[in-house]
């Protein structure tokens, strides 16, 4: 059975020191698989509903640290080698499709085939290019 852990990307762990200790640790002890969430930005207000919240509030503060996914992916793969690296989401819509697959190309690339792409961490569906 594969097992991953999320890497600290947002709050007061999103620091290098933190994404190293908990990618090499997680490595070292055998899990298969680091992950991290996205989002571009998060708004100081909101007037709609949040949907996935009892409550309905945005759960998210604006003035805490929220580190982009990819750079985070990469930071970690310059200190492991073997535990696979992907986004357990990613608002695609934020962002040009063709410069994602460019990042998320030169990540595998860089991190030699590392790069887990177009899946989710309950059900992996890996892409090789």
């Amino acid at each position: 059975m594969d097992y991953g852990v999320t890497l600290p990307c947002t709050g007061p762990l999103a620091v290098a020191e933190a994404i190293d200790a908990v990618a090499t640790r997680a490595e070292a002890v055998g899990f298969t698989s680091l992950w991290v969430t996205d989002h571009v930005a998060i708004p100081l207000r909101s007037a709609s509903r949040y949907p996935y919240n009892a409550d309905g509030r945005y759960p998210w503060d604006p003035a805490i640290p929220y580190l982009d996914a990819f750079t985070v992916l990469t930071w970690a793969a310059a200190s492991t080698r073997r535990v696979r690296l992907g986004t357990s989401v990613l608002v695609l819509p934020m962002r040009h499709p063709l410069a994602v697959a460019k990042t998320v190309a030169t990540l595998d690339h860089l991190s030699g085939g590392q790069e887990i792409a177009g899946s989710n961490p309950v059900a992996p569906a890996i892409w090789k290019p």
